[in-house]
């Protein structure tokens, strides 16, 4: 039978009690029957110790005071503003009405970043005001990259004040950014 660390249970009630999320990593322990879920110390072939190791490279514990919800959102060379499921919908808006943060994260293009792609970090409130102004003017998408026929407006126009910068490989948030700004998620 795995022994529980009391201490690591207590800790973990008293920051969820504060309002506090805390994750739990595993600590090392065995192999567990699929069917019974009891330990399984010892390989019955080889009778080799089947202790693991520790599941992550981490801490006991990680803390944190608050988190945010993310919709994450691709498109080619055009993207429709409303490629968004009632589930996903309900989901960002009821966790937005709790008052928790949430965001739409939208990567366009299909070359090579930052000159072939671009992505942006809009904040869910504030892309609900964009996709309805955009709707209401009559437009259901965003485009990368302007076409001499399409009439669609530019994503780097229309979420210029949320685009990200590709660093090192890999997008990151500006420090002018908004998410930076609110003070919530600091």
């Amino acid at each position: 039978m795995v022994v529980r660390k009391r201490n690591e249970g207590e800790f973990g009630s008293a920051m969820r009690s504060l309002g506090y999320w805390a994750y739990k990593g595993r600590d090392r322990g065995f192999i567990s029957c699929p069917t019974c879920h009891r330990p399984i110390m010892q390989c019955p072939h080889c009778k080799g110790s089947l202790l693991l190791n520790k599941a992550m490279t981490m801490p006991d514990f990680i803390v944190a005071r608050n988190w945010f919800y993310v919709e994450a959102k691709q498109g080619g060379e055009s993207w429709d503003i409303k490629d968004f499921t009632p589930t996903q919908i309900t989901v960002m808006n009821e966790h937005a009405r709790k008052g928790g943060e949430g965001y739409l994260f939208l990567e366009l293009g299909t070359g090579r970043a930052p000159a072939g792609r671009s992505a942006w970090l809009v904040p869910w409130s504030m892309w609900l005001v964009i996709q309805e102004e955009m709707l209401q003017n009559g437009q259901s998408s965003l485009r990368f990259e302007q076409t001499a026929r399409s009439r669609m407006p530019l994503a780097k126009y229309t979420l210029q004040n949320f685009e990200l910068e590709w660093k090192d490989g890999g997008w990151t948030i500006p420090s002018s950014h908004v998410f930076w700004l609110t003070g919530k998620t600091r």
